[in-house]
């Protein structure tokens, strides 16, 4: 009979040994999700603030290249008129030279 019984206690407390065991197992599962819950919010806070600058250099770039453009569009009026000053004065000098 004191041979069940200490059979009974030792599978009782081999029972709560494994449960214990299990529990441990689930703490440290769940503490190390948090800290890697905590890692990706991170990441993802990191992630959208470089969107944001990108956005904003693509803006900023978008608006230096419009302004290029119009520069151009000016400078190629002001050759254009250039241009044809230099032949309106070259057909005076032709006029000139022939009377």
């Amino acid at each position: 009979m004191l041979r069940v019984i200490i059979e009974n206690g030792e599978s009782g407390l081999l029972t709560l040994l494994a449960l214990g065991a299990l529990i441990l197992l689930h703490y440290f599962l769940f503490r190390e999700y948090a800290v890697m819950e905590k890692l990706q919010e991170k990441r993802l806070t990191e992630m959208e603030q470089l969107i944001k600058k990108e956005i904003h250099r693509s803006q900023s770039s978008s608006v230096q290249a419009l302004e290029i453009s119009q520069l151009k569009e000016k400078t190629d009026e002001k050759i254009e008129l250039i241009k044809l000053q230099v032949e309106a004065m070259r057909k005076r000098e032709e006029m000139s030279k022939s009377d």
